[in-house]
C-alpha cells in the first residue's frame, strides 16, 4: 500500500527548519514575501517583540494605481519600493533576507546514440 502524503507536515517541516537560522530583530527586522497568483505581499517583521513593523502590498491604492496587473514583476518592484519607503521611515537600513535554493534543472547523462 501506498502511504498518503501528508503535505502540511512537510510545510511546518521546512518552515522550522528555515526558522531556526532566520530571525528578525529590531536592528535587523526578517523580511517575508508571499506571492499569490494576484498579488505580492512583503512584510519587516521583528521577531523579538513579534510585531510587524512595515508591510505592503499591491492591494495598496498607490501601487495598483501604478500597475496594469498585480501579480508581475513590475508590481513585485512597486512594491518593494514602497516597503523599503516605509522602512526608512522607521530607520531601519538593513533586513534579513532567507535565500531560496536555485532548483536547475540537472543536464542529462545520457547520450543519445540514435543515427
Amino acid at each position: 500500500m501506498f502511504k498518503k502524503i501528508d503535505k502540511n507536515a512537510n510545510r511546518i517541516a521546512r518552515h522550522k527548519r528555515v526558522r531556526k537560522n532566520v530571525v528578525g530583530t529590531p536592528e535587523r527586522p526578517r523580511l517575508n514575501v508571499f506571492r499569490s497568483t494576484n498579488h505580492i505581499y512583503a512584510q519587516l517583521i521583528d521577531d523579538v517583540n513579534r510585531v510587524t513593523l512595515v508591510s505592503a502590498s499591491t492591494l495598496d491604492k498607490e501601487i495598483k494605481s501604478q500597475v496594469a496587473h498585480t501579480g508581475n514583476k513590475e508590481a513585485a518592484k512597486k512594491s518593494r519600493r514602497t516597503c523599503c519607503k516605509k522602512s526608512d521611515r522607521k530607520r531601519t537600513q538593513s533586513c534579513c533576507i532567507r535565500q531560496r535554493w536555485i532548483h536547475l534543472p540537472r543536464k542529462s547523462t545520457r547520450t543519445s546514440k540514435r543515427s
